[in-house]
């Protein structure tokens, strides 16, 4: 359970943007490279192999979300894309040190989404329209489970 009375981040910007699926951090999957957790999501969205490969090709990540609307789209997706973006979220932390270090540093503060763009799915608008709404936050719980998985193995690795 969690604890309240600890510290939130409630915004992934300015000294927290690292944490946005929309910051800059190289990383690998199946010898792929991707420069943002938006782009592998994205990638993996995408139905058609040539069009998601295209998304690659493009350097800012708010335009290939963009681009991807227009784009045919997995039939599975809604099944799959927790998963994806746990996935991207991971490699993205655990391939980076630097990025994994600084995650970790944010224990033990919940982890907010907020945002204004109405996405309360992935994270909580905190609009006047969506106040009565039910607020989800799914990046920043998956980002907190990254950050316990990392911490926890951190400290293994370095017990040894």
């Amino acid at each position: 359970m969690f604890d309240y009375q600890c510290e939130w981040i409630r915004s992934f910007k300015d000294y927290y943007s690292f944490l946005s699926n929309f910051y800059q951090s190289k990383f690998m999957i199946d010898d792929i490279t991707f420069p943002t957790v938006e782009h592998f999501y994205q990638f993996k969205k995408t139905h058609n192999y040539d069009d998601a490969l295209f998304l690659l090709k493009i350097d800012n990540p708010g335009k290939v979300k963009r681009i991807s609307r227009s784009l045919p789209m997995r039939h599975d997706w809604d099944n799959i894309k927790r998963f994806v973006m746990a996935t991207g979220v991971y490699e993205k932390f655990s391939q980076n040190l630097d990025l994994r270090n600084k995650l970790i540093s944010t224990y033990p503060a919940y982890l907010l989404e907020g945002n204004t763009w109405h996405d309360n799915y992935w994270g909580h608008c905190s609009c006047d329209k969506c106040i009565n709404k039910n607020h989800y936050n799914i990046l920043g719980t998956i980002l907190m489970s990254v950050r316990k998985e990392l911490k926890d193995n951190n400290y293994e690795d370095n017990k040894r």
